[in-house]
């Protein structure tokens, strides 16, 4: 059953989308301003001389950037195969255009989920954390806390390569050569880093799946209830806690002392004194002090 539940939780992103970055190379130097005006549309090039050529590609919906070089990179959200196209669509324009360009080294450098894997229950992050190959991440108090788990066996990250928004950036921590990385968040939410394709994501979750159902948050039992069926406990600071009538201690009273305890509305108490002062012609406050002074 278990199994099974690995199984389905892989099932579920089969439609997510992929994020692909990939490179070649074109071997040949490229004049890119050339490549800007006449072999390229929805281009861009900036001033400075090491800039790259900006190309936006409408029909994969990546953005490829061309070097002078030869060197050319792909990232987008798009199919291995989709980016390797469209990198041999730009190396044939060059050529096309008097480059001597050779469309050679392609290499997948990231695939990556558009969306993270959300499991239906969950996560204990704290106790998750103590896993004997988990390493706790939390650069600032205000960065919600992470849990990094390495899919072990699972793919093999080439060296140097740049994880967008995760815990690794080049050239000044380690880079994840062992192969793929699962970033766990307290709420539960699961990215995978290091990834080379699409069967690597799936295989890591595969690997993370069963870690991350070991350390659910169980349902607490109400020992009030028995042998009857499961209900969560409302735990405190989580809801609003029920307010419970205040009881009396000592004996019962008779009917007529609980009569007494009842309040008495304030109308009743001030309507017949504003009657009787209207009809003294005496401020309020003076047939109060009249009032007083008989019962003295």
């Amino acid at each position: 059953q278990a199994k099974a539940s690995w199984n389905s939780s892989t099932g579920r992103m089969d439609g997510v989308p992929v994020h692909v970055q990939a490179e070649a190379d074109f071997c040949c130097g490229l004049d890119l301003a050339r490549l800007c005006s006449r072999a390229f549309l929805n281009c861009e090039l900036a001033r400075h001389a090491k800039a790259p050529l900006v190309v936006q590609l409408r029909r994969s919906r990546a953005c490829m950037k061309l070097r002078s070089n030869g060197e050319a990179f792909i990232s987008g959200t798009c199919t291995v195969e989709e980016a390797r196209v469209a990198l041999k669509k730009a190396a044939r324009r060059c050529k096309l255009f008097g480059w001597p360009v050779k469309f050679k080294n392609f290499k997948v450098r990231l695939v990556r989920w558009m969306e993270p894997y959300r499991p239906e229950f969950p996560i204990d992050i704290l106790a998750l954390g103590q896993h004997p190959s988990a390493e706790i991440r939390q650069s600032s108090a205000s960065q919600p806390l992470r849990v990094l788990l390495p899919c072990t066996g699972v793919g093999a990250a080439p060296a140097g390569v740049r994880i967008e928004g995760s815990f690794e950036v080049e050239g000044e921590q380690e880079t994840p050569d062992a192969g793929v990385w699962a970033e766990v968040s307290a709420d539960g939410r699961t990215r995978f880093h290091g990834a080379l394709s699409v069967e690597e994501l799936k295989q890591a979750l595969d690997v993370i799946a069963p870690i991350l159902e070991d350390h659910r948050i169980q349902d607490v039992v109400d020992p009030r209830d028995g042998d009857g069926d499961r209900q969560p406990v409302q735990r405190r600071g989580l809801g609003a806690r029920k307010r419970l009538p205040l009881k009396r201690r000592g004996a019962p009273l008779s009917r007529e002392a609980m009569e007494l305890e009842e309040p008495v509305p304030l109308g009743m108490l001030v309507d017949p004194l504003l009657a009787a002062s209207a009809a003294a012609s005496l401020p309020l406050s003076a047939l109060l002090g009249q009032v007083t002074e008989k019962q003295e």
